[in-house]
């Protein structure tokens, strides 16, 4: 019932694996200024764990880049996407990328990895097209009690499932994907993962400190609850709390790095 108040009621009326999802995204985060600062504390994040992590020259491409690319931060990013948008550079479909063996530096992903349909035809492809030292830098739904408590009620379109045994996805672009993808993959079957991927290593995994304004933000697909003006407000209580991020964060970034 909050749910369905909450949401923007021009979302429903849609197709969200079609274009159409892009130009109503776009239409609530130009009116957001609150997701915007969160968007832009991400794309910091992007480009200071590439800088920390990865050597060599390269491409670097953004996949999923949606609304608001991160080459609205740094120009020498490629944004792409599946579906056709005026605000991308190339459509990209991760398992099966029109890219150039071992010519890529980079991957972002902010909030993608869980809709990819077969995640180890993604990893073989990440593979070729990565030079050794490069590698990948995503943004997912964190995976502690109070998030998977969120995830598994927020929407209608995804669900939540840390048991699912499968990795694949029976996903479109957007709809029917399992949120809890990253934590089934890097957390609960890493072992399979280096097994598997052994060119591959997980460098890093850090839950976010934004949540308080995110939830209160409403994202991309709720309304608003907390005043823009006072969202300093929230910053500072996140602040406070940084020593709890592991329990109260609601997003992490994983870091991995091609070694071989």
């Amino acid at each position: 019932m909050l749910r369905k108040l909450l949401s923007y009621k021009k979302l429903n009326k849609i197709d969200i694996d079609s274009s159409k999802r892009i130009d109503v995204h776009d239409l609530i985060f130009n009116g957001k200024q609150s997701i915007k600062d969160i968007f832009d504390e991400w794309h910091s994040l992007f480009l200071s764990f590439e800088k920390k992590y990865f050597s060599g020259n390269g491409l670097r491409v953004e996949f999923g880049s949606g609304i608001y690319p991160l080459k609205s931060t740094d120009k020498n990013i490629i944004s792409s996407d599946i579906v056709f948008s005026n605000r991308v550079d190339l459509i990209l479909d991760a398992e099966n990328m029109n890219l150039k063996d071992q010519s890529v530096k980079t991957i972002f992903m902010q909030n993608v990895f869980h809709h990819i349909g077969n995640p180890e035809k993604f990893f073989l492809e990440a593979n070729r097209v990565l030079k050794v030292g490069g590698g990948i830098i995503m943004i997912e739904p964190y995976f502690n009690f109070l998030s998977s408590l969120i995830y598994s009620n927020i929407s209608e379109n995804e669900f939540f499932d840390k048991k699912q045994a499968s990795w694949v996805n029976n996903t479109k672009s957007m709809s029917g994907a399992n949120q809890a993808l990253s934590h089934n993959i890097f957390i609960r079957d890493s072992y399979i993962f280096k097994n598997k991927f052994g060119n591959f290593e997980i460098l890093k995994i850090s839950p976010l400190n934004n949540y308080l304004r995110y939830l209160f933000s409403g994202g991309l697909n709720f309304k608003q609850l907390f005043p823009s003006s006072l969202f300093f407000i929230l910053k500072i209580i996140e602040y406070l709390l940084r020593p709890f991020n592991k329990l109260l964060a609601i997003h992490y970034c994983i870091v991995i790095k091609k070694i071989k």
